[in-house]
């Protein structure tokens, strides 16, 4: 059996408004113009940024809120 790659990427910040949507796209849309596989997960009670990244990245958004409660 042989294991595969799974890179990943997390951007944080300490609070809203720091940039972290700008940058996600940013990296997104790049790594998907390189014809990378993208995925963007987004957790908060937004709606307008998961439209953004699906756009960026061409793969819809999966929200997370749902699964970390359980």
């Amino acid at each position: 059996m042989t294991q595969a790659r799974c890179p990943a990427l997390l951007i944080a910040a300490p609070a809203s408004g720091q940039g972290k949507t700008t940058v996600t796209a940013a990296l997104a849309r790049l790594h998907a113009r390189q014809g990378r596989r993208v995925r963007v997960f987004k957790c908060g009670p937004d709606f307008l940024d998961p439209m953004i990244l699906a756009r960026a990245s061409g793969a819809p958004v999966y929200q997370l809120d749902l699964w970390m409660v359980g």
